[in-house]
């Protein structure tokens, strides 16, 4: 119905600001983590550096455990070109960029970007993942912010009820 039409419109939009903001907070979370990787390689004098920083950003935009994953491969890396010490200080690296993204970046940046318990995001990773594999991972969360915003755009506009400027004006 028409009288319901401005409430959707408002609500969409709120979902729109939600998904994008998130996405600029995650884009600066990969960066943050590509960076301190790249950094700690190029100090080491690992081989592939800009390799691990590509890795490290794409695979920063998987909750949880995309960056791990490219930590994991720069101390394999570090372990099979230099050895086991070298491999010690890029785990270090690895673990200080980690502590630092999940400590301040991650709460403060997506936090403010998308208001969802951390719970909820644990969750729709374990479904996401479970139902649609590595795509599902990197989907659930951009989409539960788009739709939690959208609901409450919703629920603030008072679903349900016309908005006040939407009734038709009395006769009597």
């Amino acid at each position: 119905p028409r009288h319901y039409q401005r409430a959707t419109d408002r609500a969409a939009g709120l979902g729109w600001e939600s998904l994008v903001a998130y996405m600029r907070a995650q884009v600066l979370v990969a960066l943050v983590d590509a960076a301190g990787i790249t950094i700690g390689a190029l100090v080491l004098q690992l081989p592939m550096a800009w390799a691990l920083f590509a890795l490290t950003f794409v695979a920063a935009f998987v909750p949880v455990v995309g960056a791990v994953l490219a930590g994991t491969v720069a101390v394999a890396l570090a372990l099979v070109t230099h050895g086991p010490v070298t491999a010690l200080i890029m785990l270090a690296i690895t673990i200080a960029v980690m502590e630092t993204e999940g400590h301040f970046l991650q709460p403060i940046l997506l936090g403010r970007a998308v208001s969802l318990h951390p719970l909820v995001v644990l969750l729709g990773l374990a479904v996401g993942a479970t139902v649609a594999g590595i795509v599902g991972a990197l989907l659930v969360v951009p989409v539960l912010a788009f739709f939690a915003a959208f609901i409450r755009g919703l629920d603030s506009t008072r679903f349900g009820e016309p908005l006040r400027a939407d009734l038709p004006e009395s006769k009597a």
